[in-house]
């Protein structure tokens, strides 16, 4: 959950419309303003089961989403980028053969993103610190 510019808040979370046997698991968005009337949800949906972890909103308005996705015993980053309705404008998922998981995404001064996290071998071995930073895009910068 996040405050946003206008007052209100901006909740992530997570939904399943899969009855008795839910999979995959969707992030969830939902929208108030300030005394908690909701304004709109968005629902992002694919074949695997994602979690949110940190929301903010970002400096054009929109919102950014930092979470885990989850498939085939193996867990990966996502970032989805929104407008201010919740609208995804783009996704982007790194990870690999590791576990990995997100802790919080944060908007830099120029308009690109950097994401904590931690990834591990398959939870074997103790976690590593992992730190990424992206342009305006989400893809991933070097350094």
């Amino acid at each position: 959950m996040d405050q946003t510019s206008d007052g209100g808040y901006i909740l992530g979370g997570t939904t399943c419309n899969g009855g008795a046997w839910c999979w995959p698991y969707n992030i969830m968005l939902v929208k108030i303003d300030r005394i908690g009337n909701k304004e709109w949800n968005k629902t992002y949906t694919n074949k695997f089961s994602e979690f949110v972890n940190s929301i903010m909103q970002t400096s054009d308005g929109g919102y950014i989403i930092g979470g885990s996705r989850h498939e085939d015993g193996r867990s990966d980053i996502v970032l989805i980028k929104t407008d201010s309705d919740g609208n995804e404008q783009w996704t982007q998922i790194f990870g690999g053969v590791y576990l990995n998981s997100e802790y919080t995404v944060r908007e830099t001064g120029n308009g690109n993103f950097v994401l904590a996290g931690a990834r591990s071998w398959y939870g074997n071995e103790p976690y590593d610190l992992w730190l990424i930073r992206t342009d305006s895009q989400g893809n991933k910068l070097s350094g």
